[in-house]
C-alpha cells in the first residue's frame, strides 16, 4: 500500500494553517523567509475590511499575549481559538492553509482569509 499520499504536503510557499483545533501554525518556510526564530510570543489582530489575520512577531511578553510553541519541524503554533471565536473567524470545519506577506513597514504577516 503506497501511505505517500497520506502524508500531509507542507507548502512551498509562505503559508499559515488556521487548524481545526483552533491552533494557528506559521510554518517553516515563513519562519525562515521572515526571520522569526527568535519569536516567542506573537499579538494577533483581525481586520474585518481587508478580512486580514494579521500576526506581529514578540520576544517580550508584555508586546503581545499569545505565547509561541514551536514544532519539532520548525514551525511555530499559536493557541489561537479564543481570538477566532471573538473575531468570528471560523476553523472548526477543517484546516485551511493561508499563503502569507510580510509587512515589513508593520513588522507583520498578513494572511488574506477570504
Amino acid at each position: 500500500m503506497d501511505i505517500t499520499n497520506l502524508i500531509p504536503r507542507v507548502p512551498d510557499f509562505p503559508a499559515i494553517t488556521i487548524r481545526k483545533d483552533g491552533h494557528i501554525s506559521i510554518h517553516q518556510l515563513s519562519v525562515d523567509q521572515y526571520g522569526l526564530m527568535g519569536t516567542k510570543y506573537v499579538n494577533l489582530d483581525f481586520d474585518p475590511v481587508e478580512t486580514t489575520l494579521e500576526i506581529k512577531p514578540s520576544i517580550d511578553e508584555s508586546d503581545a499575549p499569545y505565547k509561541v510553541s514551536k514544532e519539532r519541524s520548525g514551525a511555530l503554533v499559536i493557541s489561537g481559538r479564543e481570538f477566532l471565536e471573538q473575531n468570528g473567524i471560523p476553523y472548526s470545519a477543517g484546516s485551511r492553509v493561508l499563503p502569507t506577506k510580510y509587512n515589513r513597514v508593520k513588522g507583520r504577516i498578513v494572511a488574506k482569509l477570504s
